[in-house]
């Protein structure tokens, strides 16, 4: 599942940078499943498509934005997925 996603950016001369990050706005339901014959309660995520498209369109046009300033600025977002067991990794999607 997609954790966060984290824009860094580099200028000329100087190391790659932290930017800020981007959460998707999951929205949360709490579910009894039939088979806790309704004693213990779950939670889980109702909008997961949504809100990742929501996040990719805004780092999107946050990039598009940022490199029409500044030619000399490089700029890329590393996409964190979290695993079932709670482990991070991290994927570079773009880089300008």
């Amino acid at each position: 599942m997609i954790d966060h996603y984290e824009i860094q950016s580099h200028r000329p001369g100087q190391g790659w940078e932290h930017v800020g990050n981007k959460y998707p706005d999951y929205k949360w339901e709490v579910r009894r499943p039939w088979y806790f014959l309704g004693l213990v309660r779950r939670p889980r995520i109702i909008n997961r498509e949504a809100a990742l498209k929501q996040a990719a369109c805004d780092l999107v046009g946050l990039l598009a934005e940022s490199w029409a300033d500044d030619k000399g600025e490089r700029i890329r977002i590393i996409l964190w997925c979290r695993t079932a067991f709670g482990r991070l990794w991290k994927v570079t999607i773009i880089e300008t």
